[in-house]
């Protein structure tokens, strides 16, 4: 399915680009990864993403990321029993940037996209397992912040799971590597 995946956005990035050579279309990929905070899970997560400037419209970036919360895993007592619960929260998104203004090199953007969230909640205890799996689709609304490598950024979810993401990291030019 990951392969699929790839393939398809691949092929989405050569159609869009199919009038530049193979080292044009390396130049404009960037990947990278970073570190972000969702307001509703309350936790720290890690970000792997890969991002394509499209030629044409130089300001415009197309990319998609895939966010994971660490865990949350509690463990008590009640009355006797033993009980242990743990929640995580990942999420897909597809964004668009584009690149509003530059001042000394820096890069603000624009940002907006589709998100998909997928939650999973466990209970276990001594009488038996509840688990709990929900996934909704939601739109990304927000903005950042590019410098060299660097990037950072915030993004409002509009879903039923609505969080606040910031956070930031590295993306590095494919050509680089």
């Amino acid at each position: 399915m990951k392969r699929i995946g790839l393939l398809l956005i691949v092929s989405v990035l050569f159609i869009l680009d199919i009038n530049n050579g193979y080292g044009q279309i390396l130049n404009n990929i960037q990947g990278g990864a970073g570190l972000f905070y969702g307001t509703n899970v309350n936790k720290l997560g890690v970000q792997i993403n890969g991002y394509y400037t499209i030629p044409s419209i130089k300001k415009l970036d197309v990319g998609i990321d895939f966010l994971y919360f660490f865990p949350q895993v509690d463990r008590y007592n009640f009355e006797g029993s033993r009980y242990k619960s743990s929640a995580n929260l990942n999420s897909l998104n597809i964004n668009a940037h584009y690149n509003l203004y530059i001042y000394n090199q820096i890069d603000f953007f624009g940002l907006a996209g589709l998100n998909f969230g997928f939650s999973h909640a466990k209970l276990e205890s001594q009488f038996g397992k509840l688990t709990e799996t929900r996934s909704r689709a939601g739109f990304n609304i927000g903005g950042g912040l590019k410098y060299h490598l660097l990037f950072a950024e915030i993004k409002y979810i509009i879903s039923d799971f609505n969080e606040f993401e910031l956070g930031g990291g590295v993306r590095i030019p494919i050509s680089r590597l």
